[in-house]
């Protein structure tokens, strides 16, 4: 059952405090992050970011590989002119390969006819480019944050699954938020620090993974159970 909540700056800062002491995130476990350490080109992280929709980051991480070694380096002509079939074969591990592959490919043929997006992105403030990357196939808001956080290095707050579960259940959210409504909670809570903004969002992913599971969440195991408003019945 739940009980009375109140979250503020200071409680957040404390959930990620006690998340880092606990979590040690690896890249490996993140294609964004991955991409990022790997200093890929804007390019090859949009289509990082797509592969992971709707599937695991390891998927992603998989498929991105297979692309790799099938095409070599993402360069969006290349991409552009590649069978469709083979695109989708080399991507299958991410799921819905065939569509992925059409968006894929729609993703290049954008950024051919836009040598200049990512100049304009860059000139722009969070909000403005948000809406921008929007403009690009296959590009919501989830994709637009993570790569205007993980690439431009601009704060943001992507929001998934799992974030938005965690959110939930300890209430720092109401029930049935929707994403921006998250979003703007952890950015009017956290400074707005990209490098904060990161490490808060990959250390919720990976509690999320690991305890505050969908279906049966470990909260006897639960490292922030004391800050959590919501108890396991």
């Amino acid at each position: 059952m739940s009980r009375r909540c109140t979250w503020n700056s200071d409680k957040l800062l404390k959930l990620y405090s006690k998340l880092r002491e606990v979590y040690r995130p690896s890249v490996e476990d993140f294609v964004a992050w991955k991409l990022r350490s790997e200093r890929k080109t804007p390019f090859e992280m949009l289509i990082g970011i797509v592969l992971s929709q709707n599937t695991s980051d390891k998927n992603a991480v998989v498929a991105m590989e297979r692309l790799y070694n099938f095409i070599g380096q993402l360069d969006p002509v290349k991409v552009r002119s590649i069978d469709a079939e083979k695109l989708a074969e080399a991507i299958r591990p991410a799921g819905m390969h065939r569509r992925r592959a059409q968006l894929i490919k729609e993703l290049a043929k954008y950024v051919i006819a836009h040598p200049d997006w990512l100049e304009k992105l860059e000139r722009m403030d969070v909000e403005n480019a948000r809406r921008e990357l929007m403009k690009m196939p296959g590009v919501g808001p989830k994709t637009a944050d993570v790569f205007l956080l993980m690439y431009l290095n601009r704060a943001t707050f992507p929001v998934d699954t799992h974030i938005t579960r965690v959110a939930m259940r300890v209430g720092l959210v109401e029930r049935g938020a929707t994403y921006e409504k998250i979003r703007q909670t952890f950015m009017r809570l956290l400074p707005p620090e990209p490098k904060i903004l990161a490490e808060m969002h990959v250390l919720l992913i990976t509690h999320g993974r690991s305890i505050c599971k969908a279906l049966k969440p470990l909260c006897d195991r639960c490292p922030v159970r004391e800050l959590c408003c919501t108890t396991s019945s």
